[in-house]
């Protein structure tokens, strides 16, 4: 971060979905619960001691927010059962979103948060919103 060379190339792992499962969270409850969701990345990280949490709740948590219409095998992540527009001709229509309360995207900003206390700067967060 002070534009050094490190000690060793730093790692960070996508690995919601085996930290889920090896840390008992349960998939519907990491998509939804921010405290199910930084326990399944503070658990791998402990376990692991890899240098950035990433947490990315699924791919489909903008799409939700802006009105897309979501579905999940239960133990999977989600996906999109329908789209909000259909044609790029209504992507003027789609709504402005605020992060702090639309859709899922107040749970990832929580497991930050709550990731955050528990880490302070010791370890790196990633934050994927995709």
């Amino acid at each position: 971060m002070n534009g050094g060379i490190p000690d060793r190339v730093p790692v960070c792992l996508h690995n919601f979905c085996m930290a889920v499962d090896e840390f008992g969270i349960g998939m519907e409850n990491y998509l939804r619960d921010p405290e199910a969701a930084a326990r399944a990345h503070l658990e791998a990280q402990a376990k692991y001691g890899y240098d950035c949490i990433l947490i990315d709740l699924d791919t489909t948590m903008l799409a939700e927010a802006m009105g897309a219409k979501t579905d999940a095998t239960p133990g999977e992540p989600g996906h999109i059962a329908e789209p909000a527009i259909t044609s790029l001709d209504e992507a003027a229509s789609l709504p402005e979103i605020n992060p702090e309360t639309d859709g899922r995207i107040p749970v990832l900003l929580e497991a930050i948060r709550i990731m955050r206390k528990d880490v302070g700067d010791t370890v790196a967060i990633r934050g994927n919103c995709d």
